[in-house]
């Protein structure tokens, strides 16, 4: 974890907790077609959270220009939070790659994730 996040987390102040995200479970539901049905994902968990952006990478593929965002979204302590889980933030969309207890405690989780805007994220 990155000094950075450190200083955000000893000045964190409860206003600065302003973003309402949820987290999400994959949705596991076969539709008759044999795929996924609507809604790839289902709400589990809402919460206040702090996001900052920590880099972003562009590249050129198929000729289609990417750009990829790292975000890093910090949240007070959540029991069944799993990598498997996504992020909704208003439209946006969140993969997370890492999940970090601060300094190994039950107090906060920094969660460090790729944001997204297809209908699936990427692997």
């Amino acid at each position: 974890m990155s000094a950075r996040v450190y200083r955000i987390i000893n000045t964190l102040k409860p206003g600065m907790m302003r973003h309402r995200i949820t987290l999400q479970n994959p949705n596991n539901n076969i539709d008759s077609g044999g795929g996924h049905g609507p809604g790839r994902w289902s709400d589990v968990y809402s919460c206040w959270a702090y996001i900052t952006s920590w880099d972003q990478n562009e590249s050129y593929k198929g000729q289609q220009f990417n750009v990829v965002v790292y975000q890093t979204i910090i949240i007070r302590y959540y029991p069944g939070l799993t990598e498997q889980m996504n992020v909704a933030y208003k439209d946006r969309n969140f993969r997370i790659q890492t999940i970090e207890r601060y300094e190994e405690t039950n107090r906060w989780h920094i969660l460090n994730c790729i944001e997204y805007k297809s209908p699936e994220p990427p692997t």
